[in-house]
């Protein structure tokens, strides 16, 4: 019983840490990439058309998250 109560918590903290890395993703395309993109020569309308509904593929066996460390082989 308190195993079910421990999970049922850690969930959505574990959500709102998903959305939040997701955030920050969305900023650095925005902050970090376009800025250079830009510098490149890439006009708007073809970055937004790249990255339109671009997200973190949560399924790479190797992703490391921001505030991690990579897991050793």
């Amino acid at each position: 019983m308190l195993v079910l109560f421990c999970c049922a918590f850690s969930l959505p903290a574990a959500a709102q840490d998903t959305q939040e890395v997701e955030r920050e993703f969305q900023a650095w395309l925005k902050n970090d990439l376009w800025p250079v993109a830009r510098r490149q020569g890439i006009s708007s309308k073809t970055f937004n058309a790249a990255f339109n509904g671009v997200s973190i593929n949560w399924k790479l066996p190797d992703l490391v998250l921001p505030g991690q460390k990579p897991k050793a082989n």
